[in-house]
């Protein structure tokens, strides 16, 4: 098995394939709340806007490839001075279990350091639970709500760099 973590800009076929899965699966769990903070977000034009939304020198966006095929994806973007915030963590259901995750968490950890992000941030929502588990192994800690998401079941979280 080989596996390799490239920047996500230019394979736009493959992160528009990751994307649509993403979010049809948060659309799929969610409800009209989940609706509501992706249409916030406008997520429907996201892919002709990595690297705006996550390019460099503040923002990164990676692709995982499994002998080839795109397995996930996870992207960092500046919220505010010294804080970064941690976006679009998905691995696509046949590649879970296999430490994927993990590999794209190292990686985006070790960009938002470099970067000199101090905090790191995410919003995720209560049922998803192993994406929950996940951030909780890394030393993600709740924090009050920090952006407009509107969605009620939503969770914010904070790792110290």
């Amino acid at each position: 098995m080989r596996v390799e973590i490239v920047e996500g800009y230019e394979a736009q076929e493959a992160m528009a394939m990751l994307l649509a899965e993403y979010f049809e699966f948060l659309l799929a769990g969610g409800g009209q709340e989940v609706r509501d903070c992706l249409a916030l977000q406008d997520y429907a034009s996201e892919v002709g806007r990595l690297r705006t939304l996550y390019g460099p020198p503040d923002g990164r966006l990676y692709l995982l490839r499994c002998d080839g095929e795109a397995a996930g994806c996870i992207a960092l973007k500046k919220i505010e001075d010294g804080i970064g915030e941690l976006k679009r963590l998905y691995i696509r259901p046949m590649f879970q279990g296999k430490g994927f995750a993990n590999l794209l968490m190292d990686r985006l950890l070790e960009e938002a350091r470099a970067i000199g992000y101090r905090y790191l941030r995410l919003d995720t929502l209560r049922n998803l639970q192993s994406a929950r588990a996940l951030y909780a192994r890394y030393g993600f800690r709740p924090i009050p709500r920090y952006n407009d998401n509107p969605a009620p079941q939503a969770i914010f979280l904070q790792l110290e760099l």
